[in-house]
């Protein structure tokens, strides 16, 4: 009887925690409503940074806020990416709201490509502004840490656009990774600002009904079976 009880218990967890329901959505007020109906309690719009701050093949990580900025399987050119606090110093580049943000930059005479990689604690929900100007091309799709690819934010237009990833069933993630950026000309390319996030700890989505019931009967039915064997 324990041995049936452990493999159906260990049975059950890995079916739960091995679900992954991730939606995407493409409008913030949505997601903040599907997320738990208010803001994310983590933020990170770049404002603090008062330099041009690089960061990529040939500069360390860097830390903004709740995230940390780092390039992965750099390319054969000098790949970067730079957290801009002066946008309006070209017409071109991809700003999102004339504020400092995030955005790729490195051309050196040929095509730049990495693949950048965003690390935070863990979260179930992150959204960001993203804007990708037409020299800009992302080969590959995003990645979150728990393996789930999304569609690539890559729309070659000066509009900005907003990407939203919500875990529903309890999962959470802790990285996303931009797989094969392209930045092929100086003042264009792919950028991002106002990175939202909703940590683990908020709101945190109830387990299924179901499953306390289930929980609940099985606990019983152990008991029922011990007093059986004591009598």
């Amino acid at each position: 009887m324990t041995k049936r009880l452990s493999l159906l218990l260990c049975t059950l967890f890995f079916s739960v925690s091995s679900h992954a329901a991730l939606q995407v959505f493409t409008d913030r007020a949505t997601w903040q409503a599907a997320a738990g109906g208010g803001p994310g309690d983590l933020f990170e719009d770049f404002n603090s940074f008062t330099e041009d701050t690089f960061y990529g093949s040939q500069f360390p990580a860097v830390t903004a806020g709740f995230l940390t900025l780092d390039l992965v399987d750099t390319g054969p050119n000098d790949s970067s990416w730079l957290i801009d606090v002066a946008p309006d110093n070209f017409a071109s580049l991809p700003n999102i709201d004339g504020t400092p943000y995030a955005t790729t930059i490195g051309y050196q005479g040929g095509h730049t490509q990495a693949d950048t990689l965003m690390t935070f604690g863990n979260i179930r929900a992150l959204g960001f502004d993203y804007k990708d100007m037409s020299y800009s091309v992302i080969d590959g799709n995003l990645t979150t840490s728990l393996g789930d690819s999304v569609l690539r934010p890559q729309n070659n237009s000066p509009d900005v656009f907003f990407l939203g990833l919500l875990y529903t069933e309890g999962e959470v993630f802790n990285s996303l990774a931009w797989e094969g950026i392209f930045d092929r000309g100086i003042g264009f390319g792919f950028s991002m600002d106002n990175v939202e996030a909703y940590s683990a700890a908020l709101n945190p989505i109830p387990v299924p009904a179901a499953f306390w019931l289930f929980g609940t009967a099985l606990v019983g039915f152990v008991g029922f079976s011990r007093r059986r064997k004591l009598a």
